[in-house]
């Protein structure tokens, strides 16, 4: 008996896993569905997503998957006990929409569950490293698509974005790529999201990868970098490339990696002169480096603002949500920094989530960094390192398509961790 359900757990985790790669692949194509095929049902192209990740996570809950004894689920649980409670009070003493609760429910605590699940399905790294192969193909294709779009004039049906019509520009008629996401941000969530995986498959993956692919793959991905138009795209893989040569063991596997992605980055300045000239003119006209600077600050704190109107319940939680305009208007506004519009919702809520946050993703950092020293892999450090921008810069909680790939990392992070832990009976978690 204790083997049948064995064999049937073993078949549902499965089961499970490909439609986490269904739920990656949805959250690439579903910007592309709301633009170019459903634009009239945008917003139940995204209720699928949603109503994807419950029928996941119920399927946990039925199947006995979460471990209620291990301290992410009990963490989990009282945070989503405290967020309901705070929800309900705040509907005690605020007059805000339901949908605007339900909504916050969702950016606060729904996908945190779909995190702890996908770590609980993923036996081994084994596992996660068949999803990395899965993913990491999808490279080509959406390369190909931002290379069409980077040459079409803005006004091209190719370039249409929602919401606002048609497509950013640069300089001289130069788009900033949208790939198949239904807006420009949504291309630059995929790439800081891929950029860690890509490194790993590149540079560390022990399978053995030939030489066509390897090509095929770096230039796939520098090409998204280079027609971009994105600074934070260009200085974040940067940094990661950096950080990889810099950091990365030194095995035959890697020296050869390097040896191929170097000279394609040279070839890649030739080649997109024209996207190399129009970004450098964004980076010009965005200002100096003084103010750049003390945006990145902004982005960290709070602005004084937030604090001037500051309310101890806050306006509700979800308030700040993109998709909270359904509810709120189309003229609504709040700050696009993460950590004033958590505040501006939850109230002092949102400041112990703002810290909640913190010790995460310094946790985490800190454990990469411990099995990078005993173990010389790096595919940890980079998906933690990812984690730490998304969850202390990025909008995670008012933009859908940052949320999505977050809370997917955030999982795959826990699975790698989790594996290293195991070995030599480390406790990185």
């Amino acid at each position: 008996m204790n083997e049948f359900v064995k064999n049937l757990t073993a078949k549902k985790k499965i089961f499970l896993r490909k439609l986490i790669i269904f739920y990656f692949f949805y959250v690439l194509l579903e910007g592309a569905l709301r633009k170019w095929v459903l634009p009239n049902l945008a917003t139940e192209i995204i209720l699928v997503r949603d109503f994807l990740v419950i029928f996941i996570i119920m399927q946990g809950f039925t199947n006995k998957l979460y471990n209620f004894n291990s301290y992410l689920e009990k963490s989990a649980l009282i945070w989503t006990v405290l967020v309901l409670f705070w929800i309900v009070l705040q509907h005690a003493f605020i007059d805000i929409p339901a949908g605007v609760s339900f909504i916050g429910f969702r950016c606060w605590v729904l996908y945190i569950w779909f995190s702890v699940l996908i770590f609980r399905i993923f036996n081994n790294f084994n596992e996660m490293n068949q999803f990395i192969d899965k993913i990491i193909y999808s490279l080509i294709p959406i390369s190909l698509l931002v290379l069409v779009q980077h040459y079409l004039p803005p006004e091209h049906l190719i370039n249409k974005q929602t919401g606002t019509g048609y497509i950013f520009t640069i300089a001289n008629d130069i788009v900033r790529v949208t790939g198949t996401f239904s807006f420009t941000f949504g291309q630059v969530q995929y790439m800081a999201f891929i950029t860690p995986f890509f490194l790993y498959f590149i540079l560390e993956r022990n399978k053995q990868i030939s030489l066509f692919i390897k090509i095929i793959l770096s230039f796939s991905f520098l090409t998204c970098v280079f027609v971009s138009g994105a600074r934070g795209t260009i200085l974040y893989v940067s940094f990661m490339i950096f950080f990889a040569l810099c950091f990365n063991k030194t095995n035959k596997s890697f020296i050869t990696s390097s040896l191929i992605l170097l000279p394609l980055v040279l070839i890649c300045f030739f080649v997109f002169e024209r996207a190399i000239d129009a970004t450098l003119l964004r980076f010009a006209v965005s200002g100096d480096a003084s103010s750049s600077i003390m945006r990145l600050i902004n982005t960290f704190l709070p602005d004084m603002s937030t604090w001037r109107d500051y309310s101890t319940l806050g306006r509700g939680i979800g308030f700040a949500a993109n998709m909270s305009r359904i509810y709120l208007g189309e003229d609504f506004r709040i700050s696009e920094h993460e950590s004033d519009s958590i505040i501006v919702e939850g109230g002092i809520l949102g400041v112990i989530f703002l810290f909640i946050k913190i010790l995460i993703a310094t946790k985490c950092v800190s454990s990469a960094i411990k099995i990078y020293q005993n173990f010389y892999t790096a595919l940890p450090l980079y998906l933690s390192i990812y984690f730490f921008i998304q969850i202390l810069i990025n909008p995670i909680t008012k933009q859908i398509t940052t949320h999505a790939f977050t809370f997917l990392s955030l999982g795959l992070l826990l699975v790698a961790l989790n594996h290293y832990s195991k070995e030599k009976n480390n406790n990185y978690l």
